[in-house]
């Protein structure tokens, strides 16, 4: 059966850990080399985790509850379970709900896979065999249950997804390519999956083709389907011209009824079009016209179906994407944070990576954003479009990212200073996550040991601006008590007359002498001098 399937431009070789191109020619990856190679690799990865997050989208449209996050899809799928719900929704009479072992997943959770999580994988499949999907997408039980080859499942999951929607049965799969998003690490991590069994990626770009070529089609009853169709458009009925576009024998997909008016007269406007344009290339001469001459043909009713249904779609999603941003925009004039985050989350605004749990943030930043859009603009009216919301929602991420790294960094130094080991409190000071002033490469007794001072006098852990202010006076000491080891004057008078050293009176003409006398007190105490004021 695998090999009926066409594959994508390639497949992985576990021998050698390297992309095989689909021609044969090794001569290409040769000459692209190492970094070519690479990123062929990562994007053949980041395809399919697309390919996997459509199946996974798809699928809750379907059954009405989520699944688990895509780069946990394949393990879980292994259980059949999903798939056969999947079998119960299109083919109920085939696959009883009664029937489907370990609905709840209570085995599988907590001891794993048993023998007759197959029974589900089976269901499924005679699923797909009581509607009709060609065998050529079928995987085997053992690809699915034993992790065999589980792109062949997730391609089954598309082309079926299509051959029901088809039937009218089921909505359109998504595509997410380039819109899915995925870190480096689950790209890679999907990259060494494939790698490590070896698997050939099936094409899913020709899943439509296959389908029209395994299906047969009655073509007396589809030239008389579209017949009627150009009879009825020229009637300039929309009632009758929807009713023919939905004759079966048709085979139009993506019927909106909503859009009839708007169907009929864009097929008109079409077939008025080619019939002019027929006529023109041969006056007077009807006879020698042919009927598709001046009819529109299957394949141009569905494409000016389609871009009617496109213009439409268009024309909602940026009418509803500026109410929403008219209600972001609103929703700035006010602190209710989780207001304007579920504002940002609702699909209509089209923004990604909105989290719930940054919301504050949000409402602070997104608020900071308009300000001074509305003083650099000079419109004391200014809103924020969709681009500058986004941005905003991106930084402010970075920002609450940051400051939870920032909070668990001060909480490792509160506890670093209850301890003895100065060396690693200093390391943890010098640590970007914890957003301190710059602390010396040296001097790290000193640094402990007065901020562990400072936490005695407050009894209490020290916050991050009681740190940030502390930090700032010891970075000044320490810089003069490196002056006072290097016995520079000049450097010496330099740090000293630093303000954060928050030293007074300071005599530039004295430095030499400030410089012996700091040298004799070191001398004396034998440790780094702190106390310099």
């Amino acid at each position: 059966m695998e090999n009926n399937v066409d594959k994508e431009d390639g497949r992985w070789d576990p021998s050698s850990g390297s992309y095989e191109s689909g021609s044969g020619d090794s001569g290409l990856e040769r000459a692209s080399g190492t970094e070519m190679d690479e990123q062929r690799k990562q994007n053949l990865a980041y395809q399919y985790l697309c390919h996997l997050e459509e199946a996974k989208v798809w699928m809750e449209a379907c059954l009405k509850e989520d699944l688990p996050e895509t780069t946990e899809l394949e393990e879980y799928m292994r259980n059949g379970v999903h798939l056969a719900k999947l079998g119960n929704f299109f083919a109920p009479k085939v696959v009883p709900h009664r029937r489907i072992f370990d609905k709840e997943l209570k085995h599988f959770t907590s001891k794993g896979l048993h023998f007759r999580h197959t029974d589900n994988i089976n269901y499924f499949l005679r699923a797909l065999e009581d509607v009709g999907l060609p065998k050529v997408f079928y995987p085997e039980t053992t690809d699915i249950y034993d992790k065999k080859n589980m792109p062949k499942l997730i391609y089954c999951v598309h082309a079926l997804s299509l051959f029901l929607f088809k039937l009218g049965v089921a909505p359109q799969i998504e595509d997410l390519y380039g819109k899915a998003e995925f870190t480096e690490e689950q790209i890679s991590a999907m990259r060494k999956e494939l790698e490590k069994y070896g698997l050939q990626l099936p094409a899913f770009s020709k899943i439509g083709g296959i389908l029209e070529s395994e299906l047969p089609v009655d073509e007396a009853a589809l030239h008389a389907a579209v017949i009627a169709i150009n009879e009825a458009i020229d009637h300039q009925s929309s009632a009758g011209t929807l009713e023919t576009l939905k004759n079966p024998n048709a085979h139009l997909v993506d019927i909106d009824d909503t859009n009839v008016d708007d169907y009929q007269n864009f097929l008109y406007n079409a077939k008025e079009t080619k019939s002019k344009q027929a006529l023109a290339k041969s006056p007077g001469s009807d006879k020698e016209i042919d009927i598709y001459d001046k009819y529109l043909t299957q394949a141009e009713i569905q494409g000016n179906i389609s871009q009617v249904n496109d213009t439409i779609r268009k024309k909602k999603r940026d009418e509803a994407l500026q109410r929403s941003l008219q209600e972001i925009n609103s929703l700035l004039d006010g602190d209710d944070a989780e207001a304007l985050c579920a504002a940002l989350s609702d699909k209509s605004a089209q923004l990604r990576n909105v989290d719930r749990q940054n919301a504050t943030w949000y409402l602070q930043m997104l608020k900071e954003k308009r300000k001074v859009k509305q003083v650099t603009s000079d419109d004391p009216n200014a809103q924020l479009i969709k681009e500058e919301v986004q941005e905003t929602v991106n930084s402010a991420n970075e920002a609450a990212d940051a400051n939870k790294q920032m909070l668990v960094t001060v909480e490792a130094i509160n506890k670093s200073l209850d301890k003895d080991n100065h060396e690693e409190t200093h390391q943890l000071l010098q640590k970007s996550e914890a957003m301190l002033p710059t602390v010396l490469n040296r001097s790290a007794f000193l640094y402990h040991s007065e901020l562990k001072k400072e936490k005695a006098k407050k009894q209490n852990d020290l916050d991050h601006n009681e740190m940030v202010q502390t930090v700032t006076e010891l970075t000044a000491a320490a810089a003069i008590n490196a002056a006072i080891d290097k016995q520079n004057p000049d450097e010496l008078m330099k740090h000293m007359q630093n303000p954060k050293a928050h030293l007074q009176t300071v005599d530039e003409s004295l430095g030499g002498r400030y410089l012996d006398h700091f040298v004799s007190v070191k001398q004396e105490k034998g440790q780094v001098y702190t106390d310099i004021s």
